[in-house]
């Protein structure tokens, strides 16, 4: 059995160096191409703008000339402005980036003729502009004119991949700081939100909102200090950002299905190691297990990478099963068959099936509620003030279900294989520990399924698990150390 186990581990090595060696050339233009684009524009809010000035008895022109100095070279604006403020804008050297709310029922085509070279347009509704009538007028226009489309970063709208397919080069991602995410005053969070989403997901055109909460001189100083951060990251201010494209515009369904089908597999063949050589070390076993699950991540990485993903045109489905399935795959191989069939034949009553499986469906409604771009269970500012310091501290911030749950529980189950002093005993033979351990492992997997983010962020952040999730192992190695030096526990009589 083990024999047959260290080749399925083997073959699984080698056939992940093959698909590497496949999407290595896609996975490398991706990565000069981040790097190379660091073009970045700001927007502000017209309407913003009129009421803060009337606010604060200041006169418009003084107003735009401050935020121009920014700088921010783009002026958001309702279709219905008057001629006059646009002259206004356009004589101060803004671009402007037309807004049509969705539900107008103003005609298209008296605002399509006033866009000019390199200004913008979108809907802030549920579907693209011109959608579905009017998108190849709208496309046609945009390209004339040299202009651009924002796509809203993590907001889905109908009709994008058609927009995206008529006019791809002409898109460019957008993070908005919503009107109603101001009301309360929160500027260090707001900041470090807009630096995350230019850095970890390649966003280039960031939407900003006044703040009510702050005065005018407060929101010019925000402004100020996101740009100054953002150069100082190497960030180039530009007023007509776009979104660079590579060779793989149009990626094959299959290259996806493989990418999902790996991260499905590769925590199995990562237990299949474990129980194949339990003679290692726990500590060699488990950067074994890291080393083989951060190498299906890079082929999953290297297979999904496009311009589709990373603008959010393609859907990523099945990410809650992935976080789920190689759960269900590792029990069988953890549980033994003569476990099962004792599970099996064994009585259970009513209040078994009450409480245990209502444990059971309240610790996976947690898993899944906690993952994703939009968790049903949120992020608390107090958790959120914490991310943003560890990630200032470790440029990457490691994911907490790596540090505090799956590599320590990984580690541990390891230590207990090792001992092989408590056969037959679920709860110490070590692999109900290597079972919650797998967490880890699924949770690097779907950090390489962030196809937006940089491959450096996206390794940098497993490595930062897996130093810090060794040390936060430490007190279990202490533990069980100690335990094992008593006679282990004792059980009773």
């Amino acid at each position: 059995m083990a024999k047959k186990g260290a080749w399925i581990v083997f073959a699984t090595v080698v056939s992940l160096l093959v698909l590497l060696s496949f999407c290595w050339p896609n996975l490398t233009q991706k990565i000069k191409q981040q790097r190379a684009d660091t073009s970045l524009a700001l927007v502000n809010e017209w309407d913003d703008l009129v009421v803060f000035a009337a606010r604060e008895h200041r006169s418009l022109p003084d107003l735009l000339d401050n935020v121009k100095a920014l700088p921010v070279q783009i002026m958001s604006v309702p279709d219905s402005i008057s001629p006059s403020d646009e002259q206004l804008l356009r004589g101060k050297g803004f671009v402007l980036l037309w807004r049509r709310p969705e539900q107008s029922l103003l005609p298209l085509s008296p605002l399509l003729r006033r866009i000019q070279e390199g200004d913008g347009l979108f809907s802030g509704g549920e579907m693209v502009i011109g959608y579905p009538s009017r998108i190849q007028d709208v496309a046609g226009v945009i390209m004339a004119r040299n202009g651009f489309i924002p796509v809203f970063d993590m907001k889905g709208q109908k009709g994008v991949g058609c927009l995206a397919s008529l006019a791809g080069r002409n898109l460019v991602k957008c993070h908005v700081l919503e009107a109603r995410e101001l009301l309360a005053s929160r500027p260090a969070l707001w900041k470090n939100r807009l630096l995350r989403a230019v850095k970890e997901r390649w966003v280039r055109l960031l939407y900003l909102n006044w703040s009510p909460a702050l005065s005018m001189a407060q929101n010019i100083q925000f402004q100020r200090e996101v740009v100054e951060e953002l150069r100082n990251g190497g960030f180039q201010m530009d007023s007509r950002p776009r979104f660079p494209t590579w060779g793989a515009e149009n990626i094959s369904p299959f290259r996806f299905k493989g990418a999902f089908l790996i991260s499905l597999l590769s925590p199995v063949m990562a237990l299949l190691l474990v129980m194949t050589f339990r003679s290692l070390s726990p500590v060699v076993s488990f950067l074994l297990v890291c080393l083989l699950t951060l190498l299906s991540g890079v082929v999953v990485h290297g297979l999904g990478a496009s311009p589709g993903t990373v603008l959010g045109l393609v859907p990523i489905r099945g990410v809650k099963l992935q976080l789920v399935v190689p759960l269900l795959f590792a029990l069988a191989v953890l549980v033994r068959p003569s476990e099962w069939r004792r599970f099996m034949d064994s009585p259970i009553k009513g209040k078994h099936l009450f409480w245990g499986g209502g444990a059971v469906l309240i610790v996976l409604a947690v898993y899944l509620m906690r993952s994703g771009n939009f968790p049903l269970l949120p992020v608390l500012d107090g958790e959120r003030i914490l991310r943003d310091r560890l990630e200032d501290f470790f440029l990457v911030r490691p994911r907490f279900k790596e540090v505090l749950i799956g590599h320590p529980a990984l580690l541990t189950g390891l230590m207990l294989m090792s001992t092989n002093r408590f056969k037959d005993k679920v709860w110490l033979d070590g692999r109900l520990w290597i079972f919650v351990g797998l967490i880890g492992q699924i949770s690097i997997l779907n950090t390489f399924f962030h196809f937006q983010s940089p491959f450096s962020v996206c390794l940098l952040r497993t490595l930062n698990g897996m130093w810090l999730g060794l040390l936060f192992s430490v007190p279990s190695f202490l533990s069980l150390g100690y335990l094992m030096s008593r006679g282990g526990p004792k059980s009773r009589r």
